[in-house]
């Protein structure tokens, strides 16, 4: 084989190789969301006081993402009440707006400590 005929084999596979990458693989869909999720098309305060959330309807109101919601849930001591209604976790809109005044007061108060 000469040389010339092995430049050519060469750029041959190069060239295979090359579309072989440019191919797309295909994709797993996603099995969760994890970012935050768009704001709730429901008013919390016009909610009933004993209205269940889902983790979705609870990430939307306080603006965070699903993961965290999820670390909430795991930790005892979180403020925030979980229920379990057939093995899905729901949370009370009282219990939700309770956080959310708590958590308010909070950064208010670090707000008023910084203007000092």
């Amino acid at each position: 084989m000469s040389s010339r005929d092995m430049v050519a084999a060469h750029a041959a596979l190069r060239a295979k190789h090359k579309a072989a990458k440019a191919r797309p693989k295909p994709r797993k869909p996603h099995l969760r969301r994890n970012g935050i999720p768009p704001h709730p098309d429901f008013d919390i305060d016009k909610l009933p006081p004993s209205a269940l959330l889902t983790p979705l309807e609870v990430a939307a109101v306080k603006r965070c993402s699903l993961s965290t919601i999820a670390k909430h849930r795991a930790d005892p001591a979180h403020k925030l009440k979980w229920v379990d209604v057939d093995g899905h976790p729901r949370c009370r809109a009282r219990d939700l707006l309770d956080d959310l005044a708590r958590s308010t007061k909070v950064m208010l108060s670090e707000l008023d400590g910084r203007r000092g």
